[in-house]
């Protein structure tokens, strides 16, 4: 019986491992990306430390840095020129932006008792809180859109064709968010949904 000697395209193909840090950057480059093109003039990147140098222990260098170099730094994708568009149009960002890609979509009975998305949020908060701001947690999964999540009690948008409430019932830290689309979101940015901004 003569022996058959496999050919490259019989051996079995290893998996190529996707980096998930670089993915994370990359998501982050991308949202900056986008919300510069859409809150024009404002601009937008990715923070050189993605929330690490004041975030964690590090907050107590918090006093250590002007009000404009902790807005560089707070948050996953930053405002790089919020000064002058208050000097020259009045209205500053009104969120910090924390950033999320994560691999698998959160199942039902995640959704229901062991969600990420709350902790994502929790997190934001924290953050946005150093800087007088409110947070906005931008995620998404391995193939799926984009998602926004936001503390219940703001306005939304009006071109929101769906939304999730999201609850967790957790006495004294019970959390309400509501979570949606983000190009649903920015529809709606000439219809009247000034959530984005707020006066200086």
């Amino acid at each position: 019986m003569s022996e058959v000697t496999p050919t490259p395209e019989d051996q079995p193909k290893k998996t190529k491992r996707i980096n998930s840090k670089k993915k994370g950057s990359g998501f982050e480059g991308h949202i900056g990306k986008l919300l510069g093109e859409k809150l024009a003039p404002m601009k937008f990147r990715r923070s050189q430390s993605s929330g690490a140098i004041l975030g964690g222990q590090n907050e107590r260098f918090m006093d250590q840095f002007s009000a404009d170099a902790k807005a560089l730094f707070i948050g996953d994708v930053v405002p790089t020129n919020e000064a002058d568009v208050i000097r020259e149009q009045g209205w500053r960002m009104k969120f910090t932006i924390e950033c999320k890609f994560y691999r698998d979509i959160d199942s039902l009975e995640h959704l229901l008792d062991k969600t990420r998305i709350t902790g994502w949020y929790d997190k934001a908060r924290i953050d946005a809180q150093k800087i007088s701001k409110q947070p906005l947690l931008i995620f998404k999964f391995n193939h799926s859109r984009t998602f926004c999540a936001l503390e219940a009690g703001y306005a939304l948008p009006l071109t929101l064709r769906s939304m999730l409430s999201l609850h967790r019932y957790n006495p004294p830290n019970n959390l309400e968010l509501r979570i949606f689309f983000l190009d649903e979101a920015f529809l709606d940015l000439n219809c009247g949904w000034r959530e984005w901004k707020t006066s200086k």
